[in-house]
């Protein structure tokens, strides 16, 4: 019988996923908005009749690849049958959940995805190098911006697509 505090981050990409997820318009959305991530964790973590709504990279901790201490995330029933089958227990390990976001285990509204696109293949070798090192040495800059790197296999997957395009020499 205690009403539970909604928490979410005021920022454009929370939102709009908490709209799509909810189905309504910002104006109807009742919750306490906080300004960053770790605002957000330390409001939950200090509330014990709270749920949080913020961007994955704010509750990750990159360099131990776990989640940060004492936050657990709300599984989503996706196929709403009323439980969480086993393909939908993705919750408990960080890495298990990025490869559900990855792989459509996760609500498509509250993911997002950035896309490199170009008029033709790219031949040009520079072009070829560029894109090779967003999928790779580039992948640890996301973080800083609110994204998470591709999973391993989806990198290599992407390189191998590069490395089969016919190359032009540079000029």
């Amino acid at each position: 019988d205690i009403p539970v505090n909604l928490y979410f981050t005021d920022d454009a990409s929370t939102i709009s996923g908490l709209e799509k997820l909810l189905n309504v318009n910002q104006i109807n959305i009742n919750g306490i908005k906080v300004g960053e991530g770790k605002d957000l964790i330390s409001s939950v973590q200090g509330d014990p009749y709270s749920i949080g709504i913020t961007k994955l990279t704010n509750i990750l901790d990159f360099n131990n690849q776990s989640f940060f201490e004492n936050v657990k995330i709300l599984p989503i029933d996706k196929n709403d049958n009323g439980k969480i089958d086993y393909w939908e227990n993705i919750y408990d390990d960080s890495n298990v959940l990025l490869r559900g976001v990855w792989i459509g285990k996760y609500p498509q509204a509250l993911s997002n995805n950035i896309y490199s696109i170009s008029a033709s293949k790219p031949t040009n070798k520079t072009e070829q190098i560029f894109l090779k090192w967003v999928l790779t040495d580039g992948q640890k800059f996301l973080n800083n911006y609110g994204y998470t790197d591709l999973v391993q296999n989806e990198r290599l997957a992407k390189v191998k697509l590069i490395d089969d395009f016919k190359v032009e020499p540079i000029a």
